[in-house]
Formats: C-alpha cells, sequence, structure tokens
C-alpha cells in the first residue's frame, strides 16, 4: 500500500513539473539608449531558444535560435515555417523575400544560427494578427527550418503559459 501511495505522489509529481511553465521574462536594458527590452523566452529539449518581444515601432517579434550544442545552421535562401497546434503552417519565406526585395519593409531578418521575425504590427486599433493570436492561445508550436547543408529538421516548444509572460496582454 505504500509503494502505491508513493508512486501515485511521484506520479502526480511529475505530471505537475510537465505541466509547469517553461516560459519565464528576460529583461535587458540597452547600454547605448537605457530602453528596457522585454522579452517571453522558453528553451526547448533540443536546447532552441525561442522569444517573443516588442520590436521598434511597438511591432511584436519572434526570435528563434538554434540551441548552442547544436552544429546545425539555417539555410539562407529558404526561411523556416511554422505551425501553432492544428492551425494552417506560415511560411516565412514571403517575409523573407519580402525583405530581401529592398522596399522598406522589415520582417525577417537571418543569421546562421537564429532567424528573426514579425509577427504583429502592434496597431491595436486594427487587431491582432493571427500568428499572434495563435501562439498567446496555442499549446505548442512545431519549427520546421532548412539546413545549409540541405534536407531539414524540426523542434516543437510548448507555448504552455506563454501568454502570462507575453509582451502583449491579452
Amino acid at each position: 500500500m505504500m509503494r502505491l501511495a508513493l508512486l501515485l505522489t511521484f506520479a502526480c509529481f511529475v505530471n505537475h513539473a510537465f505541466a509547469q511553465s517553461d516560459w519565464r521574462m528576460l529583461t535587458e536594458i540597452d547600454s547605448m539608449t537605457d530602453k528596457i527590452k522585454r522579452s517571453a523566452t522558453t528553451v526547448n529539449a533540443d536546447g532552441h531558444t525561442l522569444s517573443v518581444y516588442r520590436g521598434p515601432a511597438d511591432a511584436t517579434w519572434v526570435l528563434f535560435s538554434l540551441g548552442k550544442t547544436s552544429f546545425d545552421t539555417l539555410a539562407p535562401r529558404r526561411a523556416p515555417m511554422f505551425r501553432v497546434d492544428g492551425n494552417e503552417p506560415h511560411d516565412l519565406d514571403s517575409d523573407r523575400q519580402l525583405t530581401e526585395r529592398g522596399l522598406g519593409l522589415k520582417l525577417y531578418a537571418w543569421e546562421p544560427r537564429w532567424i528573426n521575425f514579425s509577427i504583429w504590427h502592434g496597431k491595436e486599433a486594427e487587431g491582432r494578427s493571427v500568428k499572434l493570436r495563435e501562439l498567446m492561445t496555442g499549446q505548442k508550436v512545431i519549427f520546421r527550418y532548412t539546413l545549409s547543408t540541405g534536407g531539414y529538421k524540426e523542434t516543437t516548444f510548448s507555448l504552455a503559459g506563454a501568454s502570462h509572460y507575453c509582451p502583449v496582454k491579452s
């Protein structure tokens, strides 16, 4: 009987631990401007990082970066895709192409180990974007990224608790 009680206690603890949010709020102060930048950030089991933050003109941006122990690099000519729960996937390649055409649109930035992309212009009066609403209400997001050496990989982040830390309040 004692073993059963211990087993049930352990099972409840493990279940509670996995249900906890791994999201946290990071606060940075720019040393040149003294502006405060807050971001909701999580690290997944693969060691990759996902951050949501308010950028220039109050737009909301996402930073997806590969883990420090990963030897992978992101392909420069094929942007990642992401999918929240069972919703339609969002292909970031059109944002990449619009940014590269030099039309004054800054929607996407790439480096070999990370990408940064806009998900909402920040104008409350015009409503929130589908991407932002999905990330704030979803359970998980899957990123599919193309490797610079060819092929692709996928990684998943839990969104549980993300809206609590999101710089845009629901």
